[in-house]
């Protein structure tokens, strides 16, 4: 599940690595900066992006929170979708102010029905970034 490429990204002559993690959905970008190796997302620091956090319990029984974190106020949407892609349901869509959040879940869909038991994904749509995630829910 790991795709790992090598390049120069930043021109200055020394190979860095980009790490996609298919089974978390994320990307990892480590640079050589003289002897040392540091690890960043795509030239931002990490305290200006979002951060979306594993849900509690994981795997979910019934209910669940979603944690998330926003650099700063502004529109964020957490959406969730089952393994073939379709959109279960918007859990948020609104303004919040920078700092953590959590979304509670209650393994319902958008038409109301408890959600069956399988592999779902949720997503954090803020900051001009989009973050996904798995969770498993169980019966």
């Amino acid at each position: 599940p790991f795709c790992v490429r090598a390049g120069d990204l930043d021109g200055d002559g020394r190979s860095d690595l980009v790490v996609a993690n298919s089974s978390d959905q994320s990307l990892s970008i480590l640079r050589t900066v003289g002897a040392r190796v540091v690890a960043l997302f795509p030239e931002a620091p990490r305290a200006s992006l979002p951060e979306l956090g594993l849900p509690s319990p994981h795997p979910v029984r019934g209910a669940a929170a979603i944690p998330f974190t926003l650099p700063r106020a502004g529109h964020a949407t957490l959406r969730l979708y089952d393994s073939l892609g379709r959109l279960i349901g918007i859990l948020h869509d609104g303004v919040l102010p920078a700092g953590p959040h959590v979304t509670p879940w209650t393994a319902v869909g958008a038409a109301g029905r408890p959600v069956a038991p399988g592999v779902y994904h949720y997503e954090l749509e803020a900051a001009g970034v989009r973050l996904t995630r798995r969770l498993v829910v169980v019966p």
